[in-house]
């Protein structure tokens, strides 16, 4: 053997050693496309889970589309079958004096027309089940304002127990869907 070859030889062999491990990256990362067998995401599938996410995060139980300040009206157009969340903020009321909690001297009105019939709903379990809900009873009304009591658990800032998590939502069973909320 002369010293030519035996360079060449390991010339050849380094040179080997350096693109074996580049060509078989290409060819992994080749074959690591698309695949007949995978299952593509359907188009439709994704916008219905966005759209899903993007109502059930600003406009539910745990995440309510307004939170109502003491005294500010907040206009509202209610659809059959659709709910309109809220919940109340302690912003600006007054703690009772033998409690950490609000006092329930606060009172919650639903202005409507004549003919407008709505029913408010309440959920005091957000956290654990929004399904369970019930009808709120009237304190008093009039044919164009209803006025409902506020509970001290209405406003989740007191401390001993631990609030809950409140939700609520006015129900539109007929008449005209303008209606406006405030609580004083």
């Amino acid at each position: 053997m002369n010293i030519e070859s035996i360079f060449s030889t390991r010339f050849l062999f380094f040179t080997l050693k350096k693109i074996v491990p580049i060509y078989f990256c290409i060819l992994t990362l080749y074959t690591c496309g698309e695949r007949s067998d995978e299952v593509k995401a359907d188009p439709l599938v994704q916008l219905f889970m966005i759209d899903f996410a993007s109502k059930y995060y600003s406009n539910s139980c745990q995440h309510p589309a307004l939170t109502l300040k003491k005294g500010e009206k907040y206009q509202i157009k209610l659809k059959l079958g659709e709910e309109t969340w809220f919940q109340f903020s302690p912003e600006g009321t007054t703690p009772h004096a033998n409690t950490p909690s609000p006092t329930s001297n606060y009172s919650f009105f639903i202005q409507k027309t004549q003919e407008t019939q709505v029913i408010w709903i309440t959920s005091n379990s957000c956290l654990t089940s929004t399904s369970y809900t019930y009808e709120r009873t009237p304190i008093s009304s009039i044919q164009t304002e209803i006025k409902f009591e506020l509970w001290n658990s209405d406003f989740n800032n007191y401390k001993n127990p631990p609030p809950s998590k409140n939700g609520y939502y006015v129900k539109f069973i007929s008449g005209n869907p303008d209606i406006t909320i405030r609580f004083e």
